[in-house]
Order: C-alpha cells, then structure tokens, then sequence
C-alpha cells in the first residue's frame, strides 16, 4: 500500500505562478509526516512533480475574499484547465511542449 502527501500544500499552491519558469518549494515546518512514518514504520520514498503547475491554471479571487479566507485558515483559490473544467490542459499552455 502507499499513500501520497503533498507537503506544500495550498500554501505551495498559491505561491506558484503557472507563467513563471520558477516553481517554490515550501518545506518549512512541514515535517510531521516523517515522524509519522517513522512512528509506524512506513518507507518515505521521496518524489517530485516537474511541470504541474501548468496542467491548470488559478483563477485568483478578488482581495476581500482572499483576506476573509486567510483569516478563516481556508484556501483562497480556484483552479480551472481544458474547456473550463478540471481536465488538465493536454501540452504546456505556454510553448506548446
């Protein structure tokens, strides 16, 4: 069996920019998982997703809600790909490859 953690999570997510070349990595304070594992005797096996961030693009809300959201702790964000669903887009939306 094996299960997948993103440790970034939305905070990874919203610092990412889909017309950026550069992708932000947060790690920080992000390790509860490890001691987890580590309590249950689980293997961590360490992966990385190159280009994700332009399977979709986020739809950034207006700041009112943003700053609402933030301060309810939930994610301010909407994500929307191919034909305005969740499909994700087919190429790099940017340079086709």
């Amino acid at each position: 069996e094996s299960i997948h953690l993103i440790p970034g999570g939305i905070r990874e997510m919203m610092l990412t920019d889909g017309d950026s070349d550069v992708t932000q990595v947060v790690m920080k304070g992000r390790f509860g998982f490890v001691r987890i594992a580590w309590e249950y005797g689980l293997d961590l096996i360490p992966v990385y997703c190159f280009g994700e961030k332009w399977t979709s693009k986020r739809v950034d809300l207006p700041y009112a809600l943003k700053k609402m959201n933030e301060l309810l702790g939930m994610a301010g964000t909407v994500c929307t790909s191919r034909f305005g669903t969740l499909l994700p887009y087919q190429t790099h939306p940017r340079n086709g490859k």
